[in-house]
């Protein structure tokens, strides 16, 4: 430290050490621990899980997909199955089945951000936009969808804030609609989409502002919805990579809407059995944010040991919790696959894992989510099991 001399003589350099000084030392770190308490399990017989939302009450979710699909039944395809969902409240454990009227498989869903309308969507056996009204518990009119070419696709919707209007994927497009018939369908396309794009993976920003899709190839198509042009275009398949062998599992914007949130896990089949990726760097895996403005990629370092297949912001943005295959830490006697289900749960501004979650019962959770109001923690594997948890952040 400087002497009273130096002080008195040369005051303005030892302002300026003392500033670096401040500036030099670490930040305190934040707390970091979280709690997840009083679980709830819920199993749905029957229904394989593809898309979910939370609902605005805080104490329920919908979930969607279709009935388990036979693989020897070479006659129907996975998407031709009977349609399955529900409405689950993990307050009263009251489960309510849920198709909205769809004849196959469901293959997604949102809900408004006023929480008055759940909307999902099929594939091309099914082209519409089906709506729920939940107040009343009743179907609204549908709205017709051009029939998609290919016989692979499947149709993926996100409601946008402050209307009745929603966004759904089409054959080289996507398509801006009113649920509520008043405006006319305007659709999103351009450059940015090849002649045979789906887009697939909607997110819309917080703002409503922009609209963000993947398409083939694990790219990344950033939309402007008022001028309806696409501002930036991310690759997020690292070089020299396969894009078979990768997925992105999840896009979601951050709260103020600047920047893209996705997950991304590469050569499906040997995270399967249980080994880690070996073709990319591992900074390349997991969690991913990409700047809206620059369009920068930047690892966020975020992984589990063998794939990352969802993620959640938490409401305030300081907890991100994500999902996906790890290796066990204590094998349970007769555990005799190379991986086992895992919940993690990091503060998102410094990256700390805040909590480490294994489940050795056979649940594998692929998707996660906050309750709007950020007290429960819902994570849901595909074979129908449920599971959530009262959420305590650390008290500052």
């Amino acid at each position: 430290m400087p002497s009273r001399i130096t002080a008195r003589r040369h005051p303005a350099a030892v302002a300026a050490l003392l500033a670096a000084l401040v500036a030099a030392a670490p930040a305190p770190a934040p707390p970091t621990r979280v709690r997840l308490t009083n679980p709830v399990k819920i199993t749905l017989e029957g229904v394989v899980i593809d898309a979910v939302a939370m609902l605005a009450d805080n104490e329920s979710i919908v979930v969607v997909g279709g009935k388990p699909h036979d693989p020897d039944d070479k006659d129907r395809s996975y998407e031709e199955v009977p349609p399955a969902g529900a409405i689950v409240n993990f307050r009263t454990k009251a489960v309510r089945a849920f198709t909205n009227g769809h004849k196959a498989r469901i293959k997604g869903v949102s809900v408004s951000a006023d929480g008055s309308r759940i909307v999902t969507v099929c594939s091309h056996l099914d082209p519409s936009v089906r709506v729920w009204n939940v107040k009343t518990a009743a179907p609204l009119p549908s709205l017709s969808l051009p029939q998609l070419e290919d016989s692979y696709a499947m149709y993926a919707v996100a409601c946008l804030p402050g209307g009745s209007k929603v966004a759904v994927n089409d054959k080289g497009c996507i398509a801006l609609l009113d649920t509520a018939g008043r405006d006319r369908r305007r659709d999103l396309k351009g450059e940015a989409l090849e002649e045979d794009d789906t887009p697939d993976q909607l997110a819309v920003s917080p703002d409503g502002r922009f609209l963000a899709c993947e398409v083939y190839r694990q790219k990344v198509v950033v939309w402007d919805i008022r001028s309806g042009k696409a501002i930036r275009k991310a690759d997020l398949l690292p070089a020299g990579e396969d894009a078979k062998d990768w997925s992105l599992w999840h896009l979601a914007f951050t709260r103020d809407g600047k920047a893209l949130l996705a997950c991304l896990s590469g050569k499906e089949d040997d995270f399967r059995k249980g080994i880690e990726v070996k073709g990319a760097a591992a900074e390349r895996r997991g969690m991913l944010l990409i700047d809206i403005a620059s369009g920068k990629i930047t690892p966020l370092n975020i992984s589990h040991q063998i794939g990352t297949f969802g993620f959640a912001l938490h409401s305030s943005g300081e907890w991100l919790a994500t999902v996906g295959p790890s290796r066990p830490d204590k094998p349970p006697k007769g555990f005799n696959s190379g991986q086992i289900g895992e919940l993690r749960i990091y503060h998102y501004t410094t990256r700390a894992l805040s909590l480490r979650m294994q489940f050795d019962d056979g649940f594998f959770p692929s998707k996660v989510r906050f309750t709007p109001d950020g007290r429960k923690l819902v994570a849901v594997d595909v074979t129908g099991k449920l599971r959530a948890w009262d959420f305590t952040p650390p008290k500052k």
